[in-house]
């Protein structure tokens, strides 16, 4: 009797599993274009914006050095959502009049194959414009065309190593006279 309860059990879980997977995909979609691509990457407005929806500051660190320039990085973790946890990550770089903004959501849990797909598809950003493995071999690196001029927008996974876990981003790169 426990066999034959077991195999539509599994059957269940075989039958789950993508969708969930493609779910939690879609989830991190929408919000990467929720909290990063109204329009150009804007450290302060991110603040702003997840201060006052209360979310969680997981890490807030600042500095000024001649060689860095001013850095400052939060880190928020974003907990209210149906599929999961994730992270909401936001930074600026000032440095001899180069401006460097970014924002981005990250998810250990996340398949690459899977947020690579949904991304991929003509109402999202469209095929990637480029893609390479990290110098270390850890990393799928994907570059889609941003929406927002000046921008790159980035997606790494752990997909060569066989493992979970994304970060997309977008980076915008101010540089005087430009």
């Amino acid at each position: 009797m426990r066999f034959a309860l077991a195999i539509p059990a599994l059957a269940a879980a075989l039958v789950a599993g993508p969708a969930a997977a493609a779910d939690r995909a879609e989830a991190l979609a929408g919000a990467f274009a929720t909290w990063c691509l109204a329009g150009a990457p804007n450290f302060d407005a991110l603040n702003a914006r997840a201060t006052a929806k209360g979310l969680t500051v997981e890490n807030d660190d600042k500095t000024n050095t001649p060689a860095e320039g001013a850095v400052e990085t939060k880190l928020w973790e974003v907990a209210d959502e149906a599929t999961g946890a994730y992270a909401l990550t936001g930074g600026v770089v000032v440095n001899h009049g180069k401006r460097v903004t970014i924002c981005g959501v990250a998810a250990p849990d996340a398949h690459g194959a899977d947020l690579l797909a949904v991304l991929s598809r003509s109402d999202r950003f469209g095929p990637p414009v480029g893609q390479r493995n990290s110098d270390d071999g850890v990393q799928r690196i994907t570059e889609f065309k941003s929406p927002i001029a000046h921008t790159t927008i980035l997606l790494a996974d752990g997909t060569p190593q066989n493992a979970d876990g994304v970060i997309l981003n977008i980076t915008e790169v101010r540089e005087p006279g430009r």
